[in-house]
């Protein structure tokens, strides 16, 4: 299986940042996939050519242009359209794709599009990662203005809707969308993991870290790390660790990482006296160091503003936490947040009194024996809830189950129904404004022969059956017998109404029904709803596609046509439908038209009534 992973974000084992899509890339090839990854140049040294690079058996296309989020708007907009117009077209070249996956932090209208316009164009389902809808970078959500709130809904919707398949980091982000009306079916539960293997090393790991920070040695190390986009979480850090400098000025506090907001981090912790006194700020590590940080840590915190402390999803320091055997400082609620307090491997402290939290962190960081307990659970829940092998085995069977469910041949007819849907709403609306006036003359024509009404309503078995309301021309009259029993067909069908059949005029109608979406230009007759209990399976078929004006039986022999052949002709079409055999059909059918070939059947005006028809074998067959 070809998967094709989009990730703008995407991390090589070397780089700085989440290194997530490489970890459950690099699985997914072991285990004996094709996977490449489409990202932003942003994250490599060395910028990989157009050709690619391989690295631990991932196929890594980088394209060179990315988004400065630090740009002005226009910059951001430009080079934003170019980056994803370059990373449509890398994914049109790829090979075969079986499954696209979009790994994002957060819903982005871009990262969507392309997966959605890749799925479509080469027939593979589309894997969506929605890690919280809540929580976003920057601004809280009350602060936003309301076209910024309207923008992240529609985006939102967008980001839920366009994927075949939906992966969520915690139960509640699931309920958040079953609340919404979104199929429970469609959706899983898969965490971020732990990846053990990278974090288990020897206690004294952090030394070399310690040597190029001196003053960082011989104190209790409380860190902050990971990408700095906003001055939230830090601002929380810079006040405790202010109310801090009151109680026990011998703990230390670091900020690790980079970002648009690391100015404004440092200018913050300036001002409050804190800058270099007891905290310090680091640059970013690269993925590989980070192991060193977290040996040397007393304990990894996990901090929100006052109006995320319900925040649902977990940064990604949290699980190398959990990884290293390090204790959590948390503020904030979530599901995550939840468990690892219920396991021992993390404390919530109140940090709306900074200090308050300062002395329960100091107490915290201070009791020994504490700090080995919660770090053994934190490293046995790292192990058995959230080990990167486990949950990537599971998203692996999510995104197989997916590739087997639909094959490509039949997401290809699904997405020409699709493109055909479009073509049949196009082309019914025009055909109505351009036959307005033939059907203005033939309601007159009507209404002066035969009175009302001038249509003619029958339910009918349309898509998968569902009853609909067809609308033709009226030909016949409503005479009946002594006995009220309607006259023959024969018998009530007038001169006008046999023109109209002739000329197919009576069908114009129909478009209304294609309008409205009850049926097509092309596709199998919608024939009568008594005749559903007497299809053979094989037969019953022909409802899997949406009824017709015309069809291959149509054109083919019309009323001629035993109802053996013309079913047989409709399940052809079932079988090989396209597009082109669609226009095909329309053109043949204006010549059969115009020459009136099989209007009638042989010996009457009309055929014969399927279900009288097989009744009568029914019951001969029963004697």
């Amino acid at each position: 299986m070809h998967i094709v992973i989009l990730d703008q974000n995407y991390t090589p084992p070397e780089g700085i940042g989440r290194a997530g899509s490489h970890e459950i890339a690099k699985r997914w090839v072991l285990s004996g996939h094709t996977v490449t990854v489409l990202t932003s140049a942003a994250a490599f040294s060395d910028p990989p050519n157009e050709s690619g690079l391989e690295i631990e058996g991932v196929k890594v296309l980088a394209i060179p242009c990315h988004v400065n989020r630090r740009a002005g708007l226009f910059p951001r907009v430009i080079f934003g359209s170019l980056f994803w117009v370059s990373m449509f077209r890398q994914a049109l070249r790829a090979d075969r794709v079986d499954v696209v996956f979009t790994a994002t932090k957060a819903p982005s209208v871009g990262l969507t599009a392309v997966g959605f316009a890749v799925s479509h164009l080469k027939a593979a389902p589309l894997v969506s990662e929605i890690p919280d809808l809540r929580h976003r970078h920057g601004e809280p959500a009350r602060h936003r203005s309301w076209i910024k709130r309207l923008w992240r809904s529609a985006l939102d919707k967008f980001s839920i809707y366009a994927a075949d398949h939906i992966i969520t980091p915690s139960p509640e982000v699931e309920s958040a969308l079953v609340a919404t009306g979104y199929n429970a079916q469609n959706l899983s539960v898969i965490s971020e993991g732990c990846d053990v293997d990278l974090f288990r090393v020897p206690a004294d790991h952090g030394a070399a870290l310690l040597k190029m920070y001196p003053h960082l040695d011989n104190a209790p190390l409380v860190v902050l790390e990971g990408p700095l986009h906003s001055d939230q979480s830090a601002s929380v850090l810079i006040k405790l660790a202010a109310s801090m400098l009151n109680v026990d000025s011998d703990i230390r506090f670091v900020v690790c990482g980079d970002g648009p907001a690391k100015s404004d981090v440092r200018e913050m912790a300036a001002h409050a006296g804190v800058l270099e006194n007891n905290l310090w700020m680091l640059p970013a590590l690269p993925r590989s160091q980070v192991p060193q940080l977290y040996a040397a840590a007393t304990a990894i915190v996990s901090l929100r503003p006052p109006e995320d402390a319900q925040t649902i999803a977990a940064p990604i320091s949290v699980f190398d936490a959990l990884a290293a055997g390090k204790p959590i400082v948390m503020n904030h609620g979530g599901w995550h947040a939840s468990l690892i307090q219920s396991r021992g491997a993390g404390i919530v402290i109140n940090t709306q009194d900074p200090d308050l939290a300062a002395q329960e962190l100091l107490d915290f960081v201070r009791d020994r024996d504490a700090l080995r307990r919660f770090g053994e659970q934190a490293n046995a829940l790292a192990e058995s809830k959230f080990n990167r092998d486990k949950l990537t085995g599971e998203l692996r069977s999510v995104l197989e189950s997916m590739h087997h469910a639909r094959p490509a041949t039949e997401r290809l007819r699904q997405r020409s129904l699709g493109v055909k849907r479009g073509v049949d709403l196009i082309s019914s609306l025009l055909a109505l404004v351009i036959l307005s006036p033939v059907i203005f003359v033939v309601c007159v024509a009507i209404f002066a022969t035969m009175g009302r009404p001038i249509f003619f309503r029958q339910v009918r078995p349309g898509l998968n059956g569902k009853p609909f309301k067809l609308l033709k021309f009226r030909t016949m009259t409503a005479e009946t017998d002594q006995a009220g029993k309607l006259l023959p067909d024969g018998e009530r069908l007038t001169k006008l109404g046999r023109f109209l059949r002739r000329t197919s005029l009576d069908e114009v109608p129909e478009l209304i029904d294609v309008l409205l979406g009850d049926m097509s230009l092309v596709g199998p007759r919608p024939l009568l709803m008594e005749y559903l209990p007497y299809y053979s399976l094989e037969q019953a078929r022909r409802h899997t596609v949406p009824p017709g004006i015309t069809g291959w039986a149509q054109i083919n022999g019309r009323n001629a046509l035993t109802w053996e052949e013309k079913f047989e002709l409709d399940l052809w079409y079932v079988e090989n439908r396209s597009l082109w055999l669609d226009f095909k059909i329309l053109l043949r059918t204006a010549w059969v038209v115009i020459t009136g070939k099989g209007v009638s059947h042989p010996g009457a005006e009309s055929m014969p009534r399927f279900d009288e028809i097989m009744a009568r074998r029914q019951g001969a067959e029963d004697i």
